[in-house]
């Protein structure tokens, strides 16, 4: 129909590199913990996005998790014009800085997130929901339409409601996400070792 009107068709990809599309066999997806300093029998935890106000009450649900677990680890990569002081807040919500990764490379991203169990996408940033979800990784994150009809595709993950829609942006909710959080990590090994 575009064609007869004059109009030639594009397609424009979405972006998600072949590196994140390779599948990682779950017998060697403990080796590429390795470079990233994470215990092969951790539960791994990564989260990524652009910054925007949903890194802090995110930073809060992991503060609240990651108090009840020693054996979670957690990856965190964000960029943006004003970025939050991620170390420096987690800090001051008592976060154990000996279990947080900050990767400065985005070569690291495809292990990261073939390696975890579960993924969180704290803002509306959908390029690390797609990147997580054709690594195999579930994703956690707040329940958006435009994110929705994303993860309905294959049901990786879970939505959480929103506690309040503020500027036209789901509001996170802390409480929800933490019992996400406790739901996956009820999962037994063998699970987890699928994840």
């Amino acid at each position: 129909q575009l064609e007869v009107r004059g109009v030639l068709p594009r397609l424009f990809p979405l972006g998600v590199r072949s590196a994140f599309t390779s599948e990682i066999p779950a017998h060697a997806k403990k080796a590429f913990r390795f470079p990233l300093q994470v215990p092969e029998d951790a539960f791994f935890i990564t989260a990524a996005g652009p910054h925007d106000p949903h890194w802090k009450r995110m930073l809060e649900a992991l503060a609240v998790f990651m108090a009840r677990h020693e054996d979670v680890f957690t990856y965190l990569h964000t960029d943006g014009a004003q970025p939050l002081d991620l170390q420096g807040y987690a800090l001051k919500l008592g976060l154990p800085i000996d279990r947080l990764r900050f990767p400065d490379a985005y070569s690291v991203m495809a292990a990261m997130y073939a390696t975890s169990q579960v993924h969180i996408v704290p803002g509306k940033a959908l390029l690390p929901a797609l990147e997580a979800m054709a690594c195999g990784t579930p994703v956690l994150t707040t329940e958006r339409p435009e994110i929705a009809e994303i993860m309905g595709m294959d049901g990786l993950g879970a939505m959480v409601p929103p506690v309040t829609w503020h500027e036209e942006n789901a509001l996170l909710d802390v409480q929800g996400h933490v019992e996400q959080l406790e739901n996956c990590y009820a999962m037994s090994p063998e699970a987890r070792a699928n994840h």
